[in-house]
């Protein structure tokens, strides 16, 4: 994902590599510029994309994409972490019932729930999702 406030660039960049959508974010307020994102999609796109232009960018900007290719390993085709292994522990306010684990993936596929739901509980940018809240 790549943001900025020049949309014509992103658009050229979206044409150049092949693939990406560029689309608009929304703002805090009416005070700012509006905010172009250009969406890549999964990891196995990304890393040919950070490959391609680091030798182009500076100290700064660099050490940044470095960072970006050692993390790419432990990243899913999705573009998510490997969640396997992390603890969750989770309340669900309609029935009292309370779940403790190390895969939420396994748990909400077990139950067809969206993972993307339990993400955004356990990252504190939703509070509650279908009845179920983050405790830890």
């Amino acid at each position: 994902m790549c943001k900025m406030t020049d949309k014509d660039i992103l658009d050229r960049i979206a044409s150049i590599v092949g693939y990406g959508n560029v689309r608009t974010e929304k703002l805090a307020s009416g005070n700012h510029k509006t905010i172009y994102v250009w969406d890549i999609g999964g990891i196995d796109k990304v890393v040919p994309v950070l490959e391609a232009v680091r030798p182009y960018m500076g100290i700064r900007r660099g050490k940044k994409i470095d960072e970006m290719l050692k993390l790419a390993p432990t990243l899913r085709r999705t573009g998510q972490r490997d969640n396997e292994g992390r603890p969750y522990h989770f309340l669900n306010t309609k029935t009292n019932e309370e779940v403790q684990g190390m895969n939420y993936h396994k748990f909400c596929k077990e139950r067809n729930l969206s993972p993307i739901g339990f993400w955004r509980i356990r990252s504190g940018r939703q509070e509650t999702y279908k009845g179920w809240t983050n405790v830890s």
